[in-house]
Formats: C-alpha cells, structure tokens, sequence
C-alpha cells in the first residue's frame, strides 16, 4: 500500500520501470492494491497474467490507487495502459467509497487503454465506482488513448446500486492520431458482459466531457446488458462525439439496452447531446 512505483517520491517526475509497473502471474492471490501511484512506466501500470499451466491469480482488490497521473492530476502515462487482467477470476476494481482514478495512460505509439480484460474468467472481474479518463475531481479529460474499458473477456462494468457506477470521460482519439475513442469498447469475446449504472461523456457534474467517438461500442458479440429495469442500473450516456452506443456491423446479437438516459442529464430532461 501507498507506494509509488514509476514516480519520484512525491509523484510529480517520471522515474520509470521500463516494463510494467507491477506483474502478477502464477498463483500469487487475494492481493489487494491500496492506495499506490503507478504512473510512467514502460509497460502496463499493473498486468495480471494467465496462460498455459500457470496457476491462476484470484481475487485481487483495486482501492484508492492512481493509474497514470501524477501528484498534481497531469498526465504521467504508463504506455502500455492502466490495467490489463488476463483471466483473473474475482478481480475487483473499485468498490464504493474508494475509488480509482485510472486515466492519462497510453501514447500516440503504444496506443494503450484504461483496463483491459481478457479472458473467460469466473467469477467475472468487476469494475465499479472509478473515475476513468478523467482528473481526480472528474471535472478535465485525462484520455487514455484511446478507450477507457476494452472488454475482451465479459466483466461487471458498474453495478445496480447506488454509487457502484463508474465515470468514464474524456478519451481523446487525437492524442494518437487513431479514430474510434470510446468510453467502453466490447469485442467479440466480451459477450456477457454487464454494464450498469455507469456515467458515460459526463463530467462528475453533469456538464459534457465527451469520449471523441463513442460511449459504448459493441463490435460482433452476443448478450451484452446495457442497462436494465431500475433506476440503478440505468446509465447515463450522453454528451459524446458522436455516438452514446454504437453496433459496428458485424454479426452483434442478443444484447439488451434498457432504461439508459441517452442524451440527457442524469434528471432525464436536461439535453446533454
């Protein structure tokens, strides 16, 4: 807890890990990341790994922790990404009350992502309760270039109660001179996957902080939820580019949206277009 790991002492140089910042492979389980600044390294800020034989890593915990800033809110990118989970079952990222900031990560070389889950894992990694691309009040875009989640493997994206949603803001497809910036982008093997709750081109006060193309994008997949019934799995997705959700053709199929404010406020009347 509350290191710093790429960074100087009081986080505002760039003293980087030429590699990630952190790796788990082969077993090491029930971490927990509480309170750290891993900003500036070469790779990703934290990778978990799994293939082959290797024991999996199981339920690691993200508390608190600074991914991709500095002391001062300015971007220190790790240029891989933020965080990569590579079948990890029962990671949790964020939980009410301590959130993560996980954005400025990536460059016009490395591209890079937010979080990035891979993999078939059980149970699925949840993400909740996060500022993702943007500064640590919510107020400024800190892209991570270019997307904030890139669903590969099928994750909890938010929650159905009260404050377990996650904002995501702010990407900025020009930093890398590549189209598509997206708060959250769902791959074919991301099918599953659940989004809930979630604040998606809004600042923390309600205002526009657009992601440049998309909120949502959903390539070539089967039984994504956007949304639901109450009014705490509702997301809010307005204030975009150009899209709130965007099916690419491609063969995408079975995916619910429902009861999402697109467009709007979070009061559901105010334009936020």
């Amino acid at each position: 807890a509350n290191n710093r790991i790429g960074t100087s002492t009081i986080g505002l140089a760039a003293l980087p890990n030429t590699g990630h910042g952190v790796v788990l492979y082969d077993g090491p389980s029930n971490n927990v990341f509480d309170g750290n600044r891993i900003a500036g390294n070469g790779g990703w800020g934290v990778d978990i790994q799994h293939s082959g034989v290797l024991a999996f890593v199981d339920g690691t915990r993200f508390r608190n922790n600074t991914i991709g800033l500095d002391a001062n809110g300015a971007r220190m990118a790790n240029l891989g990404g933020g965080i990569r989970i590579n079948n990890a079952p029962g990671t949790v990222i964020g939980e009410i009350g301590n959130r993560n900031i996980v954005s400025g990560n990536g460059d016009a070389t490395h591209f890079g992502v937010g979080i990035e889950v891979l993999g078939n894992a059980v149970p699925m990694p949840v993400i909740q309760h996060n500022y993702i691309g943007t500064n640590p009040t919510g107020l400024l875009a800190r892209s991570n270039v270019n997307k904030g989640i890139s669903l590969k493997g099928p994750a909890l994206v938010g929650g159905d109660q009260a404050d377990q949603g996650n904002l995501i803001s702010g990407h900025d497809d020009t930093i890398a001179g590549a189209g598509g910036a997206a708060g959250i982008i769902v791959f074919a093997t991301g099918g599953g996957s659940i989004i809930h709750g979630n604040t998606i081109g809004l600042d923390a006060n309600g205002n526009a902080l657009p992601n440049t193309y998309s909120g949502i994008t959903v390539f070539a997949t089967t039984g994504v939820t956007i949304g639901g019934t109450t009014a705490g799995a509702r997301n809010v997705i307005s204030g975009n580019g150009s899209f709130g959700i965007s099916f690419p053709a491609g063969g995408s199929s079975g995916s619910i949206i429902q009861g999402n404010y697109i467009g709007t406020a979070a009061d559901g009347t105010t334009p936020r277009g």
